[in-house]
C-alpha cells in the first residue's frame, strides 16, 4: 500500500474534519501555529511508523538503534542500517534513519588548539584532535557522539589516510564509541590551515 493510502486511511480514523482544522491551535514558544499544520506532522508521523513496523521484519537483522533523551523534549532516535546487499561497513554506517527534534550543523574542525595554532606532525594526531574538537562542539550544544548522523572526512592524502586506517579506527573508537554515522572520506588539494592534514564536519540529531 502506498504512503498516500495510508495518510488517507489514517486521516478518515483519526483526524477531525478538514473544515475544522482552521479552529484549532497549538503553541510553540513564541510562535502560533494552526491546527492543519499540527495535523500534517502527526498524520505522517504515524503513516511513517505503520510503514516502518510494516517493513521492520524483513529487515531488522541489518539495522542498529539507540534512543536518548524523553520528557518533554521528546527521544531521539538513530538507527543504523547496513542492507546486506551493500559491503559490509568498516568504521561507518550505510545510512542512519535519525528521529528528534534538534539538529546541530557541526562546522569543519581540524586540529587546531585554542589559541589557534595547528597540533600534531602525524595524522593520527591531527586527526584524534579534530575529532575531539568537533565532539567537543556537539557536547557544547547538548549532544553526544551518539547522535551524529552524518560525518565528512577531508584528508590531504588519501592513501596515508588508508595507511593509518586501522589506527584512525582506534581513535575513532576511543573518542565516540561503536555508534558510527553516515560517513565519507573525501581527497582535498589543501585545507584552510596549510599544516593541517585532516578536517571533519557533519551535523547531529538530539531530542
Amino acid at each position: 500500500m502506498h504512503l498516500s493510502a495510508h495518510v488517507d486511511t489514517f486521516a478518515r480514523d483519526h483526524l477531525p474534519p478538514p473544515h475544522e482544522w482552521p479552529e484549532l491551535r497549538f503553541d510553540l514558544p513564541e510562535l502560533r501555529y494552526p491546527a492543519r499544520l499540527n495535523c500534517a506532522v502527526e498524520l505522517l508521523d504515524h503513516a511513517d511508523a505503520h510503514l516502518r513496523g510494516r517493513q521492520r521484519g524483513a529487515t531488522e537483522h541489518h539495522r542498529q538503534g539507540v534512543v536518548r533523551g524523553g520528557g518533554q523534549g521528546g527521544a531521539m532516535t538513530a538507527e543504523r542500517v547496513n542492507p546486506p546487499a551493500l559491503s559490509p561497513p568498516t568504521g561507518f554506517s550505510h545510512a542512519v534513519v535519525a528521529t528528534g527534534t534538534r539538529v546541530v550543523f557541526l562546522a569543519g574542525q581540524t586540529a587546531l588548539d585554542a589559541d589557534g595554532t595547528i597540533t600534531g606532525d602525524t595524522l593520527p594526531e591531527q586527526f584524534a584532535r579534530a575529532l575531539g574538537n568537533l565532539l567537543g562542539a556537539l557536547r557544547a550544544a547538548g549532544g553526544t557522539p551518539a547522535d551524529l548522523a552524518r560525518v565528512t572526512v577531508y584528508a590531504t592524502d588519501l592513501a596515508d589516510y588508508r595507511a593509518h586506517a586501522a589506527e584512525l579506527g582506534r581513535i575513532w573508537r576511543r573518542s565516540a564509541g561503536r555508534d558510527y554515522p553516515a560517513m565519507a572520506v573525501v581527497q582535498v588539494v589543501r585545507l584552510w590551515d596549510e599544516r593541517a592534514l585532516v578536517e571533519l564536519d557533519g551535523f547531529a540529531v538530539l531530542p
